[in-house]
């Protein structure tokens, strides 16, 4: 037979794995009530990002990576660094890019792209055609 001191130790041990578990219970609870709306929302990011990726793809002067999150790595080459490319996005389109040439294993013209939605996705689509389309007739004159 346990000591009256180590009886209120377990005691207090079980209260709190008891609360625990009802905590974490009742949280699994609730995902029941949103797991629907969950997946539909993952499912519509994947998208999103896919679409991302293959419009992204499709313009001259950038490789993009494969990606399995809700971005997209893509490396500049038309002729623009990471920092000037944000800056021209950013004053130019309203578009927002993180310049990633401060990450171990990146250069200076790496940027990551998140999915913000096929509607906005499109505008920093378009900005990147456009300045693709710009620096291809700078290098030809």
């Amino acid at each position: 037979m346990p000591s009256r001191q180590n009886r209120k130790k377990l005691q207090k041990t079980g209260l709190k794995r008891l609360v625990e578990t009802k905590l974490a219970e009742y949280f699994l609870t609730q995902l029941k009530k949103t797991d629907a709306e969950y997946h539909k929302a993952r499912l519509r990011v994947i998208s999103d990002v896919r679409y991302l990726y293959t419009e992204l793809e499709k313009i001259d002067g950038f490789r993009v990576y494969p990606t399995g999150s809700n971005f997209v790595l893509v490396k500049s080459e038309c002729g623009l660094n990471a920092t000037d490319l944000q800056h021209i996005l950013l004053e130019d389109y309203h578009a927002y890019v993180r310049d990633c040439s401060n990450k171990v294993g990146l250069d200076a013209f790496h940027i990551r792209v998140a999915s913000q939605g096929k509607k906005k996705d499109q505008i920093l689509i378009k900005a990147l055609q456009d300045i693709s389309n710009k620096q291809k007739e700078e290098k030809e004159s």
